[in-house]
């Protein structure tokens, strides 16, 4: 699995999804290394922290559990895929390496399905096309089209024939931009969300209730690692403040369903995350708080009640705002945790908790995505 020789994809060239895929996979591991240190080395006060050898990823290949793809009809011919660098020509990532074999079969179906209803733009409404396998072994799959919400939109969803589907939903994006959804989905045939699955610190299997669109991590098998050393260095006692809590995956799997144990707080800006975050609280036995809205808005009053807090961050790729950062090294938090997939921000955020009197104890890079260029780095802070 973690062999020295490279992958071979017929489409890693045209594709540009996986940079590292013709290197071998220790040199990948070496590489990924690098950028967290190198991204660190560039402040000062982060110069003599520790950073580990990247972590390998249990799966190198077939590890992804979402295909967010672009769709083109060429002469009657559908494809699926990526975008080839500088154009919007669309690669057919149909063999791609990484993709999960689930949502592959899957998306050849969908293919089909598209071609038979010419429903692919530029003739059809869809551009468009994220498949997320689920828990059960099967796939939910969210179609986004370039109409609004209001126009007259029919889908022949009732001829999908995908073994395990879970659910049909429509998204409606008709704004040409980079982000593939727009802010209305409508479920068109079964569940409105799906289960994915997580390994906790316990080598426990979850079940976390997604929203359709909705974030989770696309490759789950390095998240045990992840979850061990969360649960070492934040131990158990005190409350547990979950910023950027997304459907509850770190911090509920941290959190134990006895009565008496700490408290969890949870912040999410997303509405239906937060509405999952909860579900998936009361459905482990977890007694949780779960807050909709900006952490940026809520996390200030929330740290000011709490008292030896320990916190999760994990913000998307522009990482903490000041206001944030200024809130948790100004109240009585115990322990941080900063899980991230930008070496950049993640350094920069570090440099101003260093400044403001924090110690950076330890930085773990893990390979969440082989093959490509992306790295997850944890840190940890007292």
């Amino acid at each position: 699995m973690h062999g020295l020789t490279p992958l071979s994809c017929p489409v890693s060239t045209a594709c540009g999804g996986c940079p590292l895929i013709d290197e071998p996979y220790s040199r990948q591991l070496g590489i990924k290394t690098r950028i967290v240190r190198d991204a660190l080395a560039r402040w000062p006060a982060l110069a003599s922290t520790p950073v580990r050898d990247c972590v390998a990823a249990p799966q190198t290949e077939a590890y992804r559990n979402r295909a967010k793809l672009a769709l083109r009809a060429d002469a009657g011919r559908v494809v699926a895929g990526l975008y080839r660098r500088g154009t919007d020509e669309v690669v057919d990532i149909s063999q791609c390496r990484v993709q999960g074999h689930t949502s592959l079969a899957a998306l050849r179906e969908v293919v089909a399905w598209l071609q038979r209803h010419s429903l692919a733009r530029p003739g059809g409404p869809l551009r468009n096309v994220d498949l997320r396998e689920t828990a059960a072994g099967g796939v939910h799959l969210n179609l986004v089209a370039e109409t609004g919400p209001n126009d007259a939109l029919e889908l022949p969803v009732d001829d999908l024939q995908i073994d395990g589907l879970s659910g049909v939903s429509v998204n409606f994006n008709p704004r040409a931009s980079s982000y593939v959804f727009g802010p209305t989905t409508r479920t068109l045939r079964g569940e409105r969300t799906f289960f994915a699955a997580a390994v906790g610190p316990d080598g426990e299997r979850r079940e976390f209730e997604v929203p359709a669109v909705g974030f989770f991590q696309v490759a789950t098998g390095p998240l045990a690692a992840i979850h061990r050393e969360l649960s070492a260095h934040l131990g158990r006692g005190g409350p547990l403040l979950d910023l950027y809590c997304g459907v509850g995956l770190h911090g509920l799997t941290l959190s134990a369903p006895e009565a008496g144990a700490a408290p969890l707080i949870g912040i999410e800006e997303v509405p239906a995350s937060a509405a999952c975050a909860r579900r998936n609280a009361a459905r482990m036995g977890v007694a949780a708080r779960f807050r909709t809205g900006r952490v940026e808005a809520l996390a200030a009053a929330e740290i000011e009640k709490l008292s030896g807090a320990r916190v999760i961050l994990n913000p998307g790729r522009p990482g903490c705002r000041d206001s944030v950062l200024r809130a948790i090294t100004a109240g009585d938090v115990r322990r941080i945790a900063y899980l991230s997939c930008n070496p950049e921000t993640l350094a920069r955020d570090l440099a101003a908790l260093a400044a403001a009197g924090r110690e950076v104890v330890s930085v773990t890079p893990y390979d969440m995505m082989p093959q490509t260029a992306q790295v997850e780095a944890l840190a940890l802070l007292s």
